[in-house]
């Protein structure tokens, strides 16, 4: 069902919903009239978290890139929380970055509050409307009594495709750093689009340029259909696409998915060993899927329509293709990387959101969300592999692999669905035989899941497990630090500073990571919490130290504040100047620095001169903020009492 937009409105000036067309993970999309009378797909896209941001950073990768087998993509606005859209969208890509990486919702803390600034909330993009992508065209052709699309049809389809993804793959675009390839990542029926009898591959949401191989990012897609270099090192290579065209090709002829089962799990020992189930092809047309589905890329085809080419030529003569090197398989089942699948439920072709990287605490500052009612558990151990969820229940005496499940879990977190992910976890946890190793995996995944719903007792429950063992990485160094830091975290939100303290100075003394920023930042809102200023003040500055921050600027500075003294109100001062100098819209920081003006102004050492001088800087602060929010909390009031002294004789 559709969200906030119904029929008939008008998303962005010219654009006049006419129908719903499937929701995703973080969004929705709308058949539009656009102007002049032509249709257009709306994708309306939420900015609330990081996956809103990917989009939007995926859109900066294919956004010029044209084909004529690619969806074009028309035009994209952002709009801000009183949803006007903004006048230039690229001007507001930074601020966005800044708002997102720097959200928290900690309870009582001092951190900034990107809900209080004007910002952008939606990003609406309009793109080129196709007739039905061709899983779609796929159920037709079976209701009509097919197995599959017919050879012909379907071939034409592939080799457009192929056009579109060697295009995409080739280093001939311009993205700012030189000529790049771009890897499309999420390459299957659902994405594919029938457009005047030919083919285009849509929806880049998690398109990613070759050689990109920055943490924050993945080579996540659709299990189904994913490349097992992107399970088993999280990273594409430049046949990536061409894997999952194969898969692709194999479903659309066949019906089928080349998976003996429909096991999670077990389709993903197929994938990374090597071992698809292809006997339903010709033998011409398999030994040309097995090429292209090596696990090593290096054994597949040079192009995506080198390809289709040994395809078509393997289907009209039955010939077998030129002969290669034989292939290599791995023999035994390679551990997962952290977050490389998404198995999102999504409705329509244009939705299948990238996971993001395992990262609990969002840069230091943990993004409590899902805080609602607990929904029932499911089990969704068995798995349409088409990237869908059931609840159909796992097979009698079936154990999945821990690495598997730890490895979905771990996705499912990602995608922030923590009733899922517990779900997934309680089997092991429940008396299964688990490597030390893996069961302190599960109690702090499954703690992690109970911080983020906000089950405190539940989530420090499974972290002092996970803190009871003793578990090291290869150089000996302890991993408890992380289940400490989560703990304190724990311990802090429920107004138990002491504990928290405690807990967090275990993570920074087990914590190998000298840049690790994240304890201090939460020691210091512990100690300031816990009315403990000077100590606040040296755990805010050796975050500043090892990587200023906005944020930890304005703590610092607040900590500063409650000192109260002249010296340390003059320190609060520069510590907001410096947080404004890193964001000039932060309205926090403008409030917080015009306080500390005004408190300045009251104090009794405080000369004439420089009083009046103090309420002038105090009032110019709040004026800012005015134009910024004007119903921003406490000041009216504030700027009322400022104006008042300002005006005393």
């Amino acid at each position: 069902m559709p969200g906030q937009y119904k029929l008939s409105d008008e998303p962005v000036p010219g654009y006049r919903l006419s129908e719903f067309l499937g929701r995703g993970g973080f969004g929705e999309v709308w058949k539009a009239t656009a102007p002049g009378g032509t249709e257009a797909a709306l994708k309306i896209i939420s900015l609330s978290g990081k996956q809103g941001l990917k989009e939007f950073q995926a859109l900066g990768l294919v956004k010029r890139i044209r084909h004529p087998n690619l969806v074009p993509i028309v035009a994209y606005w952002l709009k801000d929380q009183a949803g006007n859209v903004l006048d230039d969208a690229e001007a507001d890509l930074d601020q966005l970055r800044k708002l997102v990486s720097s959200s928290a919702t900690l309870k009582g803390t001092m951190m900034l509050d990107p809900k209080m600034q004007a910002r952008p909330v939606e990003l609406i993009i309009a793109m080129g409307l196709g007739e039905q992508d061709l899983y779609a065209r796929l159920e037709e052709c079976q209701r009509d009594g097919l197995e599959g699309i017919p050879q012909k049809e379907l071939l034409g389809y592939m080799e457009d495709a192929a056009r579109a993804i060697d295009y995409l793959n080739s280093p001939r675009h311009n993205l700012g750093a030189g000529l790049a390839a771009v890897q499309h990542c999420d390459i299957k029926p659902f994405n594919i689009m029938i457009v005047g009898g030919a083919a285009q591959v849509c929806d880049f949401g998690l398109a990613r340029m070759l050689g990109d191989v920055r943490k924050t990012a993945t080579a996540a897609g659709t299990i189904a259909y994913v490349a097992p270099e992107c399970l088993t090192k999280n990273e594409p290579s430049s046949a990536t696409d061409q894997y999952s065209l194969a898969v692709t090709y194999v479903e659309l002829k066949t019906g089928k998915l080349p998976y003996d089962s429909e096991i999670y799990t077990e389709v993903v020992n197929a994938i990374v060993e090597g071992k698809l189930d292809l006997s339903m092809l010709s033998e011409a047309e398999r030994s040309v899927i097995e090429r292209a589905t090596a696990v090593d890329p290096a054994e597949r085809y040079r192009s995506t329509v080198d390809m289709i080419g040994d395809l078509r030529r393997a289907v009209e003569s039955g010939a077998m293709p030129a002969a290669r090197a034989p292939r290599r398989r791995s023999g035994a089942w390679l551990p997962l990387a952290f977050g490389v699948f998404s198995l999102g439920a999504l409705a329509g072709w244009y939705f299948w959101p990238e996971p993001e990287t395992f990262d609990p605490d969002n840069g230091g500052k943990l993004v409590v969300e899902n805080g609602g009612q607990e929904d029932p558990p499911k089990d969704t151990d068995r798995l349409p592999v088409d990237g869908t969820t059931t609840d159909v229940e796992p097979e009698d005496g079936h154990e999945p692999a821990t690495q598997a499940v730890l490895a979905l879990a771990k996705n499912l977190v990602q995608q922030e669905r923590y009733d899922e992910a517990i779900n997934h976890l309680k089997p092991l946890l429940s008396g299964a035989k688990l490597e030390i190793e893996e069961e302190f995996e599960a109690y702090l995944l499954r703690g992690t899941c109970h911080l983020e719903k906000k089950h405190y007792a539940a989530a420090i429950a499974d972290l002092t497990e996970a803190i009871g063992l003793d578990v090291r990485d290869a150089r000996g160094d302890s991993r408890r630090d992380e289940a400490f830091l989560l703990r304190g975290t724990c311990y802090f939100e429920k107004a138990l500073y002491k504990d928290a303290i405690a807990d967090l100075s275990d993570a920074i003394d087990l914590n190998p990571d000298p840049n690790d920023v994240r304890a201090y930042s939460r020691r210091g809102l512990a100690y300031f919490h816990d009315g403990q200023l000077d100590r606040a003040i040296a755990d805010f500055t050796t975050a500043l130290d090892i990587a200023p921050s906005e944020v930890d600027y304005i703590n610092r500075g607040k900590a500063y504040d409650g000192k109260e003294d002249l010296d340390s109100l003059d320190k609060a001062i520069d510590d907001f100047t410096n947080a404004i100098t890193q964001n000039s819209a932060s309205t926090e920081a403008l409030f917080s620095r015009g306080l500390s003006y005004l408190a300045k102004s009251i104090n009794p050492k405080t000369d004439a001169l420089r009083r009046k001088d103090d309420l002038g800087r105090a009032i110019r602060d709040f004026e800012a903020v005015e134009r910024l929010d004007p119903i921003y909390p406490d000041l009216a009031a504030m700027k009322d009492q400022a104006e008042s002294l300002m005006a005393a004789p």
